[in-house]
């Protein structure tokens, strides 16, 4: 059984019972296009905007097909995205993302650096399970505080995680009943702009001549770059690398 956006509103009293301001429904919804423009994917990734108010995908990247192999415009609600979830899944991710929204959907003035994390199996089209990171956080809400659009970033993460394990986490200040990951706990490491595209083309599942032809270095200067990235990460591979940066908001 698949997740549902009417699924979730049943099982959270605080979205089945608000009533959001929205008087003008279409300024809303664009105000929530605008502010996902602000993004870009990168690597193996997809954007979208999802709205509360009316169970609508505002906004979806062309990146969608080469992930999961459906065109962005077949996909019109929420719950296609949980159509695809592993049957073996299904319960945990629910009972996860439901224990998330209890924590971040009401009124507790959630701020953009606070994202939700989860990595789960998610089925393409052509009937192949990738293992996929979502994270989800807050677009805009209404006078009231009230959640009405956020985010969401699915990454293809199957080259990095070979667990089956479903993995979740937070960043982002604490909201009591919910354990986060607090990046202002620890200093985040400061990588070079260069270090960073070297992590980007890491993501990217491109090896070190790859990566040296693509920045136009020699494959030792791309070695060593990784070689500082690791030790700046305190990581021991690529793997580790990846987990790190996903679970400390880089």
């Amino acid at each position: 059984m698949a997740i549902s956006m009417k699924w979730i509103k049943d099982n959270i009293k605080y979205l089945n019972e608000i009533e959001p301001d929205v008087t003008k429904p279409k300024e809303e919804e664009q105000k929530a296009i605008d502010l996902i423009n602000n993004y870009r994917p990168i690597g193996n990734q997809c954007i979208y905007a999802l709205s509360y108010f009316n169970e609508k995908i505002l906004y979806l990247s062309e990146s969608f097909k080469s992930i999961f192999g459906y065109k962005p415009e077949s996909v019109k609600k929420v719950d296609f995205f949980y159509d695809l979830i592993h049957p073996d899944d299904v319960q945990r991710v629910k009972d996860i993302t439901v224990h998330a929204l209890k924590a971040g959907a009401g009124r507790y003035n959630l701020k953009p650096n606070q994202v939700f994390h989860i990595i789960y199996r998610m089925r393409r089209k052509d009937g192949t399970y990738r293992k996929i990171q979502r994270q989800t956080g807050v677009l805009t809400r209404d006078s009231d505080r009230n959640l009405l659009t956020s985010f969401g970033i699915f990454t293809d993460v199957t080259h990095l995680n070979r667990s089956e394990e479903i993995q979740s986490f937070m960043t982002g200040p604490k909201i009591k009943g919910y354990h986060f990951l607090d990046p202002n706990a620890t200093p985040k490491v400061s990588f070079t702009k260069r270090e960073q595209e070297v992590i980007d083309l890491l993501a990217n599942g491109l090896s070190s001549d790859e990566i040296g032809a693509k920045l136009f270095i020699s494959e030792k200067t791309v070695y060593t770059h990784r070689q500082n990235i690791l030790k700046k990460a305190g990581v021991k591979n690529t793997p580790e690398l990846m987990s790190y940066m996903f679970k400390n908001g880089y």
